[in-house]
């Protein structure tokens, strides 16, 4: 195994946990003393030890597994010889299985192999790589979330690959207009970079409104705002306000690549709760209807779909009232 480049993904939890994920937490606490007292530049250099210490085991490995294989077990025979803790209390090796021995290796030895080794790097010099990958760093986070979205939105939905990526272009960009153009945004104010990836960018109903108007069959209607308010509340599982990307492309899918019968039970439940303005105040609660807007005739609603389904709707065609007040 010559290729090294796999080795930047696989260090990325020890510079992120500061070898907490990896190693017993009885060796931890001495790498964490560490950081504390040198900063980010003793993580580097024991980061680099480790590579050092099982080089020749890398070197010969077939493929990724087998190196993680070889990293995790010695990660697992790390002690600690000065730890308070009993022997019995010690965490025990992860990967031993009973019936192969592997050479262990004290925590105190391996940092000072450490900092004999690369003690001349220099605080400077490693933010001065970080500031230089940055970037780079960052774009590979986001490539990587998209696709996670992507490849758990496209289980869901009918809507092709390519169009799914535009999609989420789009949606992207509209959750940092919000951010950054709107004041006491709603998405910027309930930001949080610690949920699930599905939930990093949302859109409030201002947002949802625009890409309404641009990307559904309903976008001449002369009720669109109504409609969008009704769509948003809808789509707006949990009711905080915001909708994901996956939560938007449900709805989308259901207009386009939906059954007659989808459609149309879609039409339907856009004048029930919680299409319907509920009784409590919410973000969204903004546009109030009348209680016999939600009657409707049968006809009226199925001469919606069918020209719906031509790809032809305007004013004409929505008989059904509707006074969004």
């Amino acid at each position: 195994m010559t290729d090294m480049t796999f080795f930047s993904s696989v260090s990325l939890s020890w510079f992120l946990t500061l070898f907490i994920s990896v190693l017993p937490i009885e060796s931890a606490v001495n790498v964490v003393d560490c950081f504390f007292y040198d900063g980010i530049k003793a993580i580097l250099q024991l980061g680099l030890a480790v590579l050092d210490y099982n080089m020749d085991r890398l070197l010969t490995c077939r493929d990724d597994a087998e190196a993680v294989t070889v990293l995790n077990k010695f990660f697992d025979n790390v002690t600690n010889k000065d730890s308070p803790l009993p022997p019995t209390v010690q965490q025990a090796p992860v990967g031993s299985n009973g019936k192969e021995s592997h050479t262990k290796v004290d925590i105190t030895d391996l940092i000072k192999e450490a900092y004999e080794k690369y003690g001349d790097i220099r605080s400077e010099e490693v933010e001065s790589m970080r500031r230089r990958n940055r970037l780079y760093v960052i774009q590979t986070l986001e490539d990587t979330t998209k696709q996670n979205v992507l490849r758990v939105v496209s289980q869901e939905v009918k809507i092709s690959p390519a169009d799914l990526d535009d999609l989420y272009e789009i949606f992207k960009k509209q959750h940092f207009l919000s951010c950054y153009w709107t004041m006491n945004s709603p998405v910027l104010l309930h930001h949080d970079p610690s949920l699930p990836y599905l939930e990093q960018y949302q859109l409030a109903l201002p947002q949802f409104r625009a890409l309404f108007s641009l990307l559904c069959p309903w976008a001449h209607c002369a009720h669109r705002d109504a409609l969008a308010l009704w769509m948003f509340r809808l789509l707006d599982e949990n009711q905080d306000g915001l909708l994901n990307f996956k939560e938007l492309c449900c709805g989308l899918d259901v207009t386009y690549s939906g059954t007659f019968t989808d459609k149309l039970k879609l039409l339907f439940k856009l004048h029930l709760p919680p299409g319907k303005p509920p009784q409590n105040n919410s973000a969204c609660s903004q546009i109030k209807c009348k209680s016999d807007d939600t009657v409707f005739s049968v006809y009226s609603v199925l001469n919606t779909i069918i020209t719906w389904q031509s790809g032809i709707f305007n004013e004409a065609c929505y008989e059904f009232p509707l006074n969004p007040q």
